[in-house]
């Protein structure tokens, strides 16, 4: 009678500790890169055709999203948070050719996220990815003046340099 007492009381045991696991917030058991971010990047009211953005966290490891020819762009798996963006053309071709950007040093950037190189992004017919020259200040996180907090969910954000 006592064994039979006791293997009752374990699986009571075991069936508390499930039900109060299945109390925990989600956000702790997911991982936490839920939030997807899409926009469009202008430099002087005009498109920036090419490129790459970049969203650095206070900790952790940035986020390299593609500048599509219209100067859209669009990435899911991001993790929620409070990022310093910054915007680099230099790897784009004077001229393009509608391939996507060249990059130096025998290919793209890795994604340091995902361990991917940069997709190139898909460029409607009739569209050239050119070089859209930007001032040096939105090229490093600490001097672009660019946030943005990234919420679960779709964030839409536009961005609109200027000298």
């Amino acid at each position: 009678m006592f064994c039979s007492s006791l293997g009752l009381a374990r699986r009571a045991g075991a069936f508390a500790l499930l039900i109060g696991l299945c109390g925990l917030p989600l956000g702790c058991a997911g991982g936490g890169k839920s939030a997807s971010i899409s926009g469009k990047v202008n430099y002087n009211g005009a498109p920036v055709t090419g490129g790459v953005m970049t969203l650095t966290p206070a900790t952790g490891s940035a986020v390299v999203v593609a500048l599509k020819a219209d100067g859209t762009f669009q990435q899911t798996e991001i993790a929620p948070g409070t990022y310093k963006v910054s915007f680099n053309t230099d790897n784009v071709p004077d001229m393009g050719g509608g391939g996507g950007p060249e990059m130096p040093g025998g290919g793209p950037p890795k994604d340091v996220t995902q361990g991917k190189g940069i997709p190139k992004p898909d460029i409607p017919a009739g569209m050239v990815m050119k070089k859209v020259p930007i001032p040096a200040k939105y090229k490093e996180p600490g001097t672009s003046g660019e946030t943005w907090e990234v919420k679960r969910g779709k964030n839409k954000k536009d961005f609109d340099l200027k000298d």
